[in-house]
């Protein structure tokens, strides 16, 4: 017979696994469920999913790393597969919610373990229902993926490296884009001082928000520019350079061949054979 103890610490959900169909999927959902009394938790291995701790009510404490995380009602605490790491409820009970997934798509997200207090806006409660109602549906295996990956989008801001998850962040990415963008060469200090910002930080956000630094961002926009020019056999490779943006065609060319593989002149010649073939193919 289950003692009274027993039953307070029983967890209701999806305690299964993920299937073989649905591991073809960039995102899937391993477990997910609800602890209404959350036990404590102590894993020195970590487990071998990522996972996802949401606070419904009460207060929790997590250790990791030997640091103490309060996981407040409200707040999402991250982990990693394979993240050492326990946690128990700090006072009275604590109700929380779980998700564990994975998934080639998580290459794409998070990276360090992380908790975070998220806004409304998340929705994180009504996400967590409507991915247990799709988990328990076999055939809705692309929904439970589509719906855990805009979930996962809307948490991204609050992972990790201390950049504000709110829109100040992202209006200096949208104008920085634009002034990056400028048919007239612009330089990364230049952008940085029309948005009243330090180089360094305009860099830091950008590469954490785009994946690229201000100055790849840019060099790829003029190879891009380049590579449309180039199919025009009139055009020179050192007007072409000028005109997509180059100070320089020598700069142009290794910039080029960075990202293409080719020279320009070898990216013009196998264009050309291509359209020529396919001329060919359709007269």
């Amino acid at each position: 017979m289950a003692t009274k103890e027993t039953l307070k610490i029983k967890i209701s959900g999806y305690e299964g696994f993920a299937t073989r169909i649905e591991k073809t999927l960039p995102f899937w959902v391993s477990t997910i469920g609800t602890a209404s009394f959350q036990p404590p938790v102590h894993r020195p291995l970590g487990i071998d999913d990522h996972q996802l701790l949401y606070t419904l009510s009460g207060c929790g404490e997590a250790l990791l790393n030997g640091k103490a995380l309060s996981l407040k009602s409200g707040t999402v605490y991250y982990l990693p597969p394979g993240t050492p790491h326990e946690y128990h409820a700090e006072s009275g009970i604590w109700k929380t919610l779980y998700i564990t997934f994975g998934g080639c798509g998580m290459h794409s997200f998070f990276g360090e373990a992380f908790s975070a207090e998220v806004d409304r806006s998340v929705e994180f409660e009504a996400a967590y229902r409507e991915l247990l109602e799709l988990k328990a549906d076999p055939s809705a295996y692309k929904a439970l993926s589509l719906k855990l990956y805009d979930l996962l989008l809307k948490l991204s801001p609050y992972a990790g490296h201390g950049i504000e998850p709110n829109e100040k962040a992202y209006s200096i990415i949208s104008h920085a884009m634009r002034l990056l963008s400028a048919p007239k060469n612009v330089y990364v200090d230049e952008v940085s001082r029309q948005l009243g910002i330090s180089e360094v930080y305009l860099c830091r956000i950008f590469k954490k928000h785009t994946g690229y630094t201000p100055v790849e961002y840019m060099n790829r926009l003029k190879v891009n520019r380049a590579c449309a020019l180039l199919r025009n056999e009139h055009y020179s490779v050192g007007v072409i350079a000028a005109a997509a943006g180059f100070e320089s065609t020598n700069y142009f060319c290794r910039i080029f061949k960075r990202y293409k593989g080719l020279s320009p002149l070898q990216y013009r010649k196998e264009c050309n054979q291509g359209a020529g073939s396919a001329g060919s193919a359709s007269s």
